[in-house]
């Protein structure tokens, strides 16, 4: 598979400057980059996942870490995601690591879900859009750093969350965090897959909470990419 190097500020620029075909749809929108291309969205999708994309690719750039990768991003209206035992259950993205495919629910139908399922407690916004884009990224962008050979969901999932709570806009994280009277994980040892099944928002507050406390996030960072976490227990062949 042909990698391209995506350069962050070719993202910046395309982002501020960047005039889509139609003021309505927007596919094959490449952010600027011949490493990106988006189908299926509106133009308000493709910017906020132009955005989405930019984020995650800074915040692995700032911390030293390889950002050459290739993102292909198509927008459904529901997307889903498939559970051992064959469920199918909606999410509002998913990363497929064999391909570097990221699978968007739409911005309506995240707006519809969240009236029954309001993500992190809060007031559907269409950030949450960018937000999911750039966990997802993460996803493809730590499979590209990790050096342990078959790193866990848990460890992805794990990186992921860190990375969507750190792009956020402070405001909005700060609304986030005052929702969830929950602290950081105490030790590494409770990083576990057992929080994350059953309260991913918590299992991402933690994670981020946890994060801030190291002395040093990029290396804390390297060495769960090469070592994993403890109690990774687990694995599937589509993020979340």
């Amino acid at each position: 598979m042909r990698v391209f190097v995506i350069g962050l500020l070719t993202l910046i620029v395309a982002l501020t400057g960047q005039h889509l075909a139609s003021p309505d749809r927007a596919d094959g929108a490449s952010c600027g980059s011949d490493s990106i291309r988006i189908s299926g969205a509106t133009a308000q999708e493709a910017e906020l996942a132009c955005a989405g994309i930019a984020d995650a690719i800074g915040f692995f750039a700032a911390r030293g870490f390889a950002t050459d990768i290739a993102i292909n991003v198509s927008v459904d209206e529901d997307a889903v995601a498939v559970d051992d035992g064959g469920l199918a259950f909606p999410v509002l993205g998913r990363f497929h690591p064999d391909d570097d495919r990221i699978i968007m629910t739409s911005l309506a139908s995240q707006r519809a879900m969240a009236q029954d399922r309001p993500a992190f407690r809060m007031p559907f916004a269409a950030a949450q859009f960018r937000e999911v884009v750039a966990h997802e990224t993460a996803h493809a962008l730590a499979e590209r750093n990790f050096s342990h050979a078959d790193p866990s969901r848990l460890v992805h999932e794990y990186i992921a969350y860190i990375v969507q709570m750190a792009t956020m806009a402070p405001t909005r994280r700060a609304a986030i965090l005052g929702n969830y009277a929950t602290g950081p994980f105490e030790t590494v040892l409770e990083i576990n897959p057992m929080v994350y099944g059953i309260a991913p928002d918590v299992f991402a507050v933690k994670a981020w909470l946890y994060f801030v406390e190291q002395p040093d996030g990029a290396a804390y960072l390297r060495r769960i990419m090469a070592e994993d976490l403890p109690a990774a227990a687990f694995t599937f062949d589509v993020m979340g």
